[in-house]
């Protein structure tokens, strides 16, 4: 077996070929669970970060350092930090890297990863008071939360969602949306569903509360305007009065389950969670009485929140402070805001939305006293600051969909560097296997290239041979010579002078054999043949014939058919002769040497019978005087 013979097909190097593109550009795949130490170390994180945001993420980079934790949890858990935060920057950032992540092959496999992204996202563009954004994610959460089963908190989604309608303007569409989920869950026993009517009822509050502050400053006569607060206020104290309702019998059941499983409540079950919500109730339901012009009410309200827990913290005390303003307290309310301010300044946060609060209600105070020089400048003040602030937000909105852009950007060049990464692989491949493709042919080419040159190498060899055998049989076998004239044909005088005429050739006897022999030998020692006008009716005229007697002398008396074939039989072997004797020569001047007057022709006569055109039959009879010119030499 040759080497090429040992060489792969075709089809077994393509299919190697594409078994390794492809395993190249699998990966190794699959989902990686979490663990319980991966779970701990999550929760190490958050809870130093809220002491310690700074703390927290250098945690993150010691954790990431030692391999302890992905890069796709560790950017998760920087997000959670930078979304707990107020700083616009960060949110900014919380945002930026939560929208990546989402893209990422762990959000796409793994959906309680996702639903983790989708919850900091929620939160960090609820922070950022990014309403689009907001409910853009919050419907996506709520959508993943359906198709994994949970109901009960894609319905706290929907709650969310009507917030944010309800702050778009869309009021009506909002407190609907809402109002849809209190009465699928009303009347419930089970404490998730009861957990999430409770933030509906909390959230419709809220919304309500928004709402008359918004009416306060709208264009409508002071009877429309008053018809409404009242309208809102009762619808108020209604939530509220059935929040206070449900939270009573969401604190037994939640002593049940403590009771019952004697394990540490979750932070829905926790008695400081029910407490807190129970003084919201109170401040609500005092707001909604003191609106309504029932001061009592207000007061019983605000001396049941005063007996609560949470009564002295900071989200409880300025939501009292307005109520104070409204039933007339304002030594109280002065109090209060004193206090907050002072927290505020230490803080340097005085231009923030708490701080608009306190002037809005001091601003409220001074009129209802009589000073309305000191109204008149706390209002320009308040005015001056949500102008502050809104402008801030703006920016602040304006940086971040820049960040966005430039991340998504960054992102797109890296898909485009990636596709195009891809794609030169594909062209590498392709060229690969066009070269292998090239090689494969150029190899089959050379092969059968050689097989072919083998061949007429042998076919020129067997033509010299038969040329040689044929020579030497005519050399031992010479051709009889012509009968005398008395038997009909001239002797072989008369034959070397064929211009002399030859009487009686009509009338002579003889056979067609004898007649034959006679032209044959005469054309061939004469080298008649090689005139390109010699034919049947030249012979007859230089034989002094009839064309009927030549026809049947070839016809009857030889092995051709008619003297045109035994012509150029003649002529071949005289071309044949003539390259063997002078290679060099030029195959029009062999043609036309040899009597043929179209090369087409003689090209045609020569590949029927040796096999070969006449270049072949040179180049390989060439090729074979080279070989064994070499051989000579190497001899």
């Amino acid at each position: 077996m040759t080497k090429t013979d040992q060489m792969l097909t075709l089809p077994t190097v393509i299919v190697l070929l594409l078994a390794f593109v492809g395993c190249t550009e699998s990966g190794t795949g699959g989902q990686t669970m979490e663990s319980e130490e991966l779970r701990t170390l999550n929760e190490q994180v958050m809870k130093q970060a809220v002491t310690s945001p700074d703390s927290a993420l250098l945690m993150i980079d010691a954790f990431r350092a030692d391999g302890l934790l992905p890069d796709y949890r560790s950017e998760l858990l920087r997000a959670k930090i930078f979304a707990q935060t107020v700083e616009g920057m960060r949110l900014d950032s919380a945002i930026i890297i939560g929208e990546r992540l989402m893209t990422i092959d762990e959000a796409k496999k793994d959906l309680a990863y996702r639903q983790d992204v989708l919850e900091m996202l929620v939160s960090a563009c609820h922070q950022h008071h990014d309403d689009e954004l907001t409910m853009f994610y919050c419907k996506r959460l709520m959508e993943l939360r359906r198709q994994q089963g949970d109901e009960t908190e894609a319905l706290r989604n929907e709650v969310e969602i009507g917030m944010i309608l309800a702050a778009t303007g869309r009021l009506t569409e909002g407190l609907a949306k809402i109002d849809s989920v209190i009465s699928l869950l009303s009347g419930t026993q089970k404490l998730k569903e009861m957990n999430v009517c409770l933030f509906a009822l909390q959230h419709k509050i809220t919304v309500l509360n928004n709402a008359q502050s918004a009416m306060h400053n709208a264009p409508l006569g002071h009877a429309d305007k008053s018809q409404c607060a009242d309208n809102n206020a009762l619808s108020i104290v209604d939530c509220a009065s059935k929040m206070l309702d449900m939270l009573s019998d969401y604190e037994q059941k939640a002593n049940e389950v403590r009771a019952g499983t004697n394990a540490e409540p979750t932070a829905d079950l926790s008695p400081d969670f029910i407490d807190f919500l129970r003084s919201w109730a109170y401040v609500f339901m005092a707001n909604a009485h003191a609106r309504l012009n029932e001061k009592e009410k207000a007061e019983e309200y605000l001396a049941l929140c005063e007996s609560t827990k949470r009564a002295q913290s900071y989200e409880v005390r300025k939501d009292i402070a307005p109520v104070y303003c409204l039933i007339g307290e304002f030594d109280k309310m002065d109090a209060i805001h004193a206090e907050e301010e002072a927290r505020l300044r230490m803080k340097n946060d005085t231009i923030s939305v708490d701080y608009a609060a306190i002037l809005h209600d001091r601003a409220a105070a001074a009129e209802a006293q009589g000073r309305y020089a000191e109204a008149f400048r706390l209002c320009r003040e308040y005015e001056a600051l949500v102008k502050t602030l809104n402008e801030r937000l703006l920016q602040s909105k304006a940086k971040l969909y820049a960040a966005r852009y430039h991340a998504l950007e960054q992102r797109r060049e890296a898909e485009r560097q990636k596709a195009a990464k891809k794609l030169y692989g594909f062209l590498a491949v392709g060229l690969s296997l066009l070269a292998l493709l090239a090689m494969w042919f150029a190899v089959y080419a050379i092969r059968k290239r050689r097989v072919v040159d083998q061949k007429n190498r042998s076919l020129v060899q067997q033509i010299a041979e038969t040329a040689s055998y044929k020579k030497l049989y005519e050399e031992t076998h010479p051709q009889p010579l012509p009968i005398s004239e008395g038997n009909g044909y001239p002797d072989r005088d008369a034959a070397e002078s064929p211009s002399t005429p030859l009487p009686h050739r009509e009338g002579l006897g003889g056979g067609a054999d004898a007649l034959f022999q006679h032209i044959h030998q005469v054309i061939k020692e004469k080298k008649l043949y090689l005139d390109p006008l010699f034919d049947r009716q030249a012979a007859s005229d230089y034989f002094q014939i009839t064309t009927r007697r030549v026809g049947e002398a070839f016809a009857q008396g030889s092995e051709y058919a008619k003297i045109t074939d035994f012509i150029n039989q003649l002529r071949l072997d005289h071309a044949r002769e003539l390259m063997t004797v002078h290679p060099a020569m030029n195959i029009d001047e062999v043609a036309t040497s040899s009597g043929f007057a179209v090369r087409r022709t003689f090209s045609r006569l020569f590949k029927e019978k040796f096999g070969l055109t006449p270049s072949e039959y040179r180049n390989v009879y060439l090729a074979g005087i080279e070989t064994d010119s070499l051989r000579n030499h190497k001899s």
